[in-house]
């Protein structure tokens, strides 16, 4: 015989079967909870927070004020930005916080404008706005959440 773990019942057989449960036993007890929650978010480096307080929360402000959005888990989406739309004048700094147990983040369409790092819960990230315009982020981690902040 060429092949004796192809034979039914063999001892090979035995033990091969047995090695594949056990690796998949040992695969299963690694799984984090954030990804049973998400299989097809991208993997998590370490953490490296920029932490800010908080401040008071308006939906517009004037220049040289702050503007505060919150990430939050109020859908089953993984969560939202509220609120989704922000108006400002110019030289206005927004701060995102992330109040969720969610990772998030904050990418802007227009590339220039850059992306933020992973945000943890109670991290938060602030930008100033020089220019006016219409600026478009998103969460790269949960589909559908989604912001503007509108510059005037």
């Amino acid at each position: 015989m060429l092949f004796p773990f192809t034979e039914r019942g063999g001892a090979m057989s035995r033990r091969l079967t047995l090695l594949v449960a056990l690796a998949l036993m040992l695969a299963a007890c690694g799984t984090s909870e954030a990804a049973a929650h998400s299989a097809s978010s991208p993997s998590v480096p370490a953490r490296t927070p920029t932490v800010t307080p908080s401040a008071t929360q308006p939906q517009s402000s004037s220049a040289g004020q702050v503007a505060t959005v919150e990430e939050t888990n109020a859908s089953n989406a993984g969560g939202t930005f509220r609120p989704a739309e922000v108006h400002v004048t110019r030289g206005t700094t927004v701060r995102w916080i992330n109040h969720s147990g969610n990772i998030h983040n904050v990418t802007f369409d227009d590339h220039a404008m850059g992306a933020s790092a992973i945000m943890y819960r109670n991290d938060s990230l602030e930008k100033a706005f020089a220019r006016p315009g219409s600026y478009h982020y998103v969460c790269t981690f949960h589909p559908g959440m989604e912001g503007t902040v509108i510059v005037s």
